[in-house]
């Protein structure tokens, strides 16, 4: 699990490009299911509904959620 460098440009700030740090779906999943059992935070349970239901890679959400859970 690995975050990328994405080139971000706003329209508020044309001048100053900034490079962000992106995860895949996959990973984000596996983030907030390991949030769910670490808080309470009702964010967290809508986002994992609502992102169940875009199109992922299972098989890679399942690393991601194997290795997040490594390091808890």
């Amino acid at each position: 699990m690995s975050a990328e460098k994405a080139l971000v440009k706003s329209q508020f700030i044309e001048t100053h490009p900034s490079l962000v740090r992106t995860y895949s779906l996959e990973d984000l999943i596996a983030r907030k299911l390991v949030a769910i059992y670490d808080s309470t935070e009702g964010k967290d349970i809508y986002d994992i509904f609502y992102s169940l239901d875009l199109d992922f890679d299972r098989n890679k959400l399942f690393k991601a959620l194997s290795m997040m859970l490594a390091r808890h």
